[in-house]
């Protein structure tokens, strides 16, 4: 595709970008699931950007509660088709081809057109359907979410070279962690879609040129109410990659397959009270942020996430390990890694974090 040099005048000139960048972003195959809060801003960036090419898969309506954060829409298309209203909001027909939901029956012949996935859903069940086509079909998949007040962000199954791809959704998740909203029913601040969209649009764009350090492997964690982020770090799980490459796409992607409380390794807020009373003898450790521990804590340790990762050595092997966080996402990580790599059988995540604990007293 033929670059408008004067258009995109002011991203050529950067530094370690020039015309070579800019004609990769105009080459560039994309395909976007999902058109709401986070696929918004993304749409608007990477068509702003100049990619070449994008796919967006989506089916649902405009409706009244979506046009504070997905702001590619407004009144006048309320109970619209999204891909009606955005057409009507780009006048550039070759850049799109829309298509409809992902099923387990259409996804790979959609997903093998396109050399990046951009996952902006709000639900497991297609975030895992989402995550697995592109393991087996070796695509590149740049995936965000949020929720309330806080967003994260990652690249999963990044080649690191000829031989190597980086960690999966799958090697963070391999089951949905339990006691998760989507927007709908947990509410989302309008803004911190923006952000997150955003940040997902430059990373894209950062994959797609190679300017600057993809995030491989790492987890990025925003904070909407502190403005503070950390990024954790991941690895591939070679067997859980093996095993869905033999296996191919799961039978059923519904949302109660992958959203059971069966993990037998968690505990409710109730129980661990019960224990506190009984005088049970474990080890509690809080893996949030220090101004969250500062705001509120329920006693035990505070060993920030990534510094239990590094050292694992301070967990107890003789006892029960509870490990509680904000909501129950970030402890569930840290049980599921210290589980994975270092052969902890002992971990027990605290269901719904310190927001259950507070509804509970």
């Amino acid at each position: 595709m033929k670059i408008d040099e004067q258009k995109f005048s002011r991203q050529i000139i950067l530094p370690e970008f020039g015309l070579a960048a800019q004609q990769k972003l105009a080459d560039a195959k994309v395909l976007i699931v999902g058109a709401g809060g986070l696929g918004c801003p993304v749409i608007q960036y990477l068509v702003a950007v100049g990619i070449g090419k994008m796919g967006i898969a989506e089916n649902d309506l405009v409706s009244i509660s979506n046009l504070p954060r997905q702001i590619l829409y407004d009144e006048s298309q309320v109970e619209m088709a999204k891909v009606e209203a955005i057409k009507q909001r780009f006048s550039i027909p070759s850049l799109f081809t829309f298509h409809d939901a992902l099923s387990k029956e259409n996804i790979l012949a959609i997903v093998k057109n396109y050399e990046i996935i951009v996952d902006t859903t709000d639900n497991f069940a297609t975030r895992y359907l989402v995550n697995d086509a592109c393991v087996l079909l070796d695509k590149i998949l740049v995936s965000a979410s949020i929720h309330q007040y806080q967003g994260q962000l990652g690249v999963f199954n990044f080649p690191i070279n000829h031989k190597e791809r980086s960690a999966t959704y799958r090697c963070l998740f391999p089951e949905a962690p339990t006691n998760s909203l989507n927007c709908a029913e947990g509410g989302v601040l309008s803004t911190v879609a923006g952000v997150m969209g955003t940040l997902q649009a430059h990373e894209v764009v950062k994959v797609i040129t190679n300017v600057g350090e993809i995030l491989y492997n790492k987890l990025l964690l925003w904070n909407g109410k502190t403005m503070q982020q950390s990024i954790l770090t991941i690895e591939r799980n070679h067997a859980e990659v093996e095993k869905l490459k033999a296996n191919g796409l799961a039978d059923d992607y519904s949302t109660n397959t992958f959203c059971s409380d069966e993990t037998g390794m968690d505990i409710s807020v109730q129980q661990l009270k019960e224990k506190i009373e009984r005088k049970e003898k474990f080890q509690l450790i809080d893996v949030r942020e220090k101004f969250e521990r500062d705001e509120f804590n329920i006693g035990g340790e505070w060993i920030q996430l990534n510094e239990l990762l590094k050292h694992p050595e301070i967990i107890s092997t003789s006892m029960p390990v509870i490990l509680y966080c904000k909501k129950g996402e970030r402890s569930k990580i840290a049980q599921q890694r210290l589980t994975d790599k270092f052969g902890f059988n002992n971990i027990i995540n605290l269901k719904g974090g310190t927001d259950a604990w507070r509804s509970l007293n």
